[in-house]
């Protein structure tokens, strides 16, 4: 999606799903923390490193299709907007979701993306499901 800003075209990327409370103003919001989160979210994502500047609390992708390009996309997305960030695939599309999130962890461990996806899960939908009921 592309928005207008000062008369500037800019992309700006939406999740399929975001969880508040959102921030629109610059800088930190104190309010966007881990506390909010049910204790299933919570045991699930404490081993990850919140993203520091969150736009909401979280951030949620749902992937069923697309090119490796498409889910990288599909992985940044959450990542740079959630405190953490959910990516939730089918199983037939789980392999190619975690051999690209694989990917992504080799480029944090050589320092290439020291910041971006240290707060990422990806999910089967089953395992999503799971944690809603």
């Amino acid at each position: 999606m592309y928005v207008l800003s000062a008369n500037v075209r800019v992309y700006a990327p939406r999740v399929d799903i975001a969880v508040g409370p959102f921030k629109i103003a610059r800088g930190r919001d104190d309010r966007i923390t881990a506390a909010l989160l049910p204790e299933r979210l919570q045991s699930l994502l404490v081993q990850l490193r919140p993203n520091p500047n969150p736009r909401c609390l979280l951030a949620i992708e749902v992937v069923y299709s697309g090119s490796s390009k498409h889910i990288m996309g599909d992985m940044l997305d959450p990542s740079a907007l959630g405190l953490y960030g959910l990516v939730v695939g089918d199983e037939a599309m789980l392999p190619k979701i975690r051999r690209i999130g694989q990917y992504v962890e080799r480029l944090a461990e050589l320092e290439k993306s020291p910041e971006l996806f240290a707060n990422l899960v990806t999910l089967s939908t089953a395992k999503f499901d799971s944690l809603l009921v």
